[in-house]
This record gives C-alpha cells, sequence and structure tokens, in this order.
C-alpha cells in the first residue's frame, strides 16, 4: 500500500553528527495519514539529545507524505488558537469541579500561557514579521490586522500563491536564493510554527534566517515535544510524531542549547498545556489495538468535550511540570 520512494538509514546524528546514538521507537509508521505501510524507526543522539527518524524517507521525496488535506495548509481560522481553546475548556471543566485548589492550579497557568504565546504578536510595537514555512495566508491575515507588515515563506507554490492573493509578499523557499528579495539584518520577528521538525538541514536554514533578523530582533519557534506526556505515554502513536514528515524532533533544553550555539539569546520556553494532542494519541492508540487501521484519527477527534476536560487535567500538570505536548520558545538575535 502506499506511495513509491527512495529511503535512506542514519547511523550518526543529523544535527551534531555524533555516531553516539541509540533506538528511541521502532515500528513506527503513517497513522495519521495512511500514506504508506512501510515501517520507520527514530533514535536519540547521546550527545545532543535530540530524536530523530534514523531511518526516512531521503530529502527529495519527503514532499509525498504531504497530502492536499495535511492541516497547515487546510486552515481555515486563526484563533490565538490551542491556548486559548484549551483556556475555555479549563474554565468548564473549573465551574464543574468547585474547588479552589484546583482554579488556581489549573486556570493560572492557562491565562499566562496565553498571554506568553501571543502577547508577542499583539505587541505595540510592530514592524517586519516573516512567517517562515507559513502553510497559509491565516497567521499572516491575522498579524497584518494586528499592525505588522507580513512576509510568508513556504516549499508550496499553491501555498505562496494564496499567500499573495491575500496580499501578502510571499516566497518559495526551494534554496538559499529563494530569500534574496528579503534583505540581511530586516526582519523584526521570524515564526517558524512547527516547522523545525520537518527540517533535514536545521542548522543551515536557521542561520540564514538568523541572518534576516534586526539585532535585537525576536524568532518564535514552535514544536512538538518529544519528551512530554503524549510521547511518554503514546510512543509510536503520538500524534506530534506525525511520522514520517516529523524527521528531527528537539526537546526544550535540547533546542535551547541548538539556538545558543548559533548565536541567539535572551532565550525563552512556554510549554502548552492545551488536551488536544494526547486525545488525538489515545484514539490513534485504540484505533491501532483494535486493528481499525483503515480508520484515520483526524482533528476532528478531539472535538469530544468529556474526552477534553479528562485530558486537560494530566496535561496542565505536565505543562507545570516541563513536559507540556508542545513548546513554544523565544530567542533574540544578540550578534
Amino acid at each position: 500500500m502506499g506511495i513509491a520512494f527512495s529511503r535512506e538509514s542514519l547511523d550518526h546524528c543529523p544535527v551534531c553528527n555524533s555516531s553516539n546514538i541509540r533506538v528511541w521507537l521502532s515500528d513506527c509508521t503513517d497513522y495519521l495519514h495512511r500514506l504508506t505501510d512501510e515501517r520507520f524507526s527514530y533514535s536519540i543522539c547521546n550527545d545532543c539529545r535530540v530524536y530523530f527518524c534514523s531511518d526516512r524517507p531521503i530529502e527529495e521525496d519527503i514532499s509525498l507524505f504531504y497530502p492536499l488535506d495535511y492541516a497547515p495548509y487546510t486552515t481555515v481560522a486563526c484563533n490565538a488558537s490551542d491556548a486559548q481553546h484549551s483556556k475555555s475548556l479549563i474554565a468548564r471543566y473549573l465551574h464543574r469541579q468547585k474547588r479552589k485548589s484546583i482554579k488556581r492550579y489549573l486556570e493560572e497557568p492557562q491565562a499566562k500561557l496565553a498571554e506568553d504565546i501571543y502577547g508577542l504578536y499583539t505587541d505595540p510595537e510592530k514592524g517586519r514579521l516573516i512567517d517562515f514555512g507559513c502553510g497559509s495566508a491565516v497567521f499572516l491575515n491575522y498579524a497584518r490586522e494586528n499592525g505588522w507588515n507580513t512576509t510568508g515563506v513556504d516549499f508550496n507554490l499553491k501555498t505562496i500563491d494564496d499567500v499573495k492573493a491575500n496580499g501578502h509578499v510571499g516566497f518559495v523557499f526551494t534554496d538559499d536564493s529563494s530569500l534574496d528579495g528579503i534583505a540581511d539584518d530586516s526582519a523584526d520577528v521570524i515564526r517558524l510554527n512547527h516547522v523545525l521538525e520537518h527540517l533535514y538541514q536545521p542548522e543551515h536554514v536557521l542561520r540564514l534566517l538568523i541572518r534576516k533578523l534586526k539585532p535585537g530582533g525576536t524568532m518564535r519557534i514552535a514544536v512538538p515535544n518529544p519528551a512530554g506526556i503524549s510521547a511518554t505515554e503514546f510512543g509510536a502513536h503520538w500524534k506530534g510524531l506525525d511520522c514520517p514528515r516529523h524527521v528531527i524532533l528537539y526537546p526544550p533544553d535540547t533546542l535551547v542549547a541548538f539556538l545558543r550555539k548559533l548565536g541567539v539569546g535572551d532565550i525563552s520556553v512556554v510549554h502548552e498545556s492545551g488536551p488536544r494532542d494526547y486525545v488525538i494519541s489515545e484514539c490513534v492508540r485504540e484505533v491501532v489495538r483494535e486493528g481499525r487501521l483503515g480508520e484515520v484519527p483526524t482533528e476532528a477527534a478531539a472535538d469530544d468535550k468529556h474526552l477534553m476536560l479528562a485530558a486537560a487535567r494530566k496535561t496542565v500538570s505536565a505543562a507545570a511540570a516541563g513536559c507540556g505536548d508542545r513548546i513554544h520558545v523565544t530567542a533574540t538575535k544578540t550578534i
């Protein structure tokens, strides 16, 4: 079943080149989109601590694994997102529980989370914002409404056509020269929202983007957390694994160290506490256990309010302990 592609096996870390690696997960496959039945393995680098797909499609073929309904290309609205959505769910949960101790523990971290993640984009100090790997024009429209001069960059030509049709500057990224139209030291903010985990050459791309940032400019990176609660509990069935599209995964400390190596500073990390990834991961596991592999769990699986509310207690506690399912890292160009 599925598409024809070439693959490669890595005996070294794709980030630090160390051969000191060990197996993390084996027998992984594309549970989310079912484009192939082929199996893949993920390893951990014992030196720099990245997690990576060590038996993966070659870079030239990875585009075959992005269906037309892949989530970033089908987003229809920018709702300042899982953090705020989860905040309303937690509020309902708190109303039912009527316990002050739970309210203090759940509601206050959620409010801070939404402020920390989205406050940057509503800051009164506006300028040029580049959304790298934008996926659609949705966030760019939101940013422009908040006063930003907006530029979208993506690997998909159709996406950039849509970006331009919505009145933004747009560039298709194929190689370094794709960004020649963006002057060095010109961007105030560069956003990579769940993009870094897809990159085969992350250091090269990040160095290129940092060059485009103004001194004092901000880079905001969101990635799934392979050391988070859902990855730990569900393993190969974890939604954030998104096998084989997610080729390199970064725990918080690893990503911070990586960014410092690239010369950025003032690095902060925020853990998302929303239950969506946990619920979908649980659904994937149940589908696999029951042998219903023809069923593809989707975002709709997280629409069950009872499941979401039950999971929220776990995910909020995990985020408070530094084990959120997703992390948002902010860094400043200091050189």
